[in-house]
């Protein structure tokens, strides 16, 4: 795949501005120009990002969407549709920015541009995208597994599929993350007794 950038500090700091540039964004419009910016790119670099957006990471945001406005029913009796688009188009902006940027990313020189640092926290970003790179496997064989399993007949049934794969991908990713944390700290009391020897 190509690079878009070998830099990582540049491929960071674009990200994160990017990303709290979004947040800000107020008009539905704006949102959805820039979503279909963010959206094209996605497809120039790398037809699997914007695959992955639209089978997985989309309708997963779409469905905690429609809990957004179910509960804002319940609660005022009204519905805002536009913030809730807005919100839509935000967060998918900034899942495909991610993605985009972490399919780009020349991963040994980010881990090294960390460690020079903190050793502490180039160890840290090994195990995050470690962490990331098995969660979104994670995530795909979830679902494929459910959705073999289940008979989706229905937009209700998807809806259902959704929120099963959900659950079960939350209880795994805590289940991997107190993994990872324990690691973590493993290899820093490491580092640390290595140091002061």
């Amino acid at each position: 795949m190509f690079n878009l950038f070998k830099n990582p500090g540049i491929v960071l700091l674009t990200t994160i501005s990017i990303s709290i540039a979004v947040m800000f964004v107020d008009d539905l419009y704006i949102a959805l120009m820039i979503f279909l910016i963010v959206l094209s790119t996605s497809l120039i670099l790398d037809m699997r990002i914007a695959i992955a957006l639209a089978r997985y990471i989309i309708p997963m945001i779409t469905i905690y969407t429609a809990i957004a406005w179910i509960i804002q029913f319940i609660v005022t009796g009204e519905i805002d549709l536009v913030i809730g688009f807005i919100n839509l188009l935000r967060f998918s902006t900034i899942a495909a920015i991610s993605l985009t940027m972490l399919n780009s990313i020349d991963i040994p020189n980010l881990i090294i541009f960390f460690n020079r640092l903190s050793p502490r926290l180039g160890i840290a970003l090994a195990l995050s995208i470690k962490m990331m790179k098995s969660f979104s496997k994670t995530w795909i064989d979830i679902h494929t597994v459910y959705k073999t399993n289940l008979n989706i007949d229905s937009y209700i049934d998807k809806i259902k599929l959704y929120i099963i794969s959900v659950r079960v991908f939350v209880f795994i990713v805590m289940y991997v993350a107190l993994q990872s944390i324990e690691a973590l700290l493993t290899r820093c009391r490491i580092f640390k007794a290595t140091r002061s020897t």
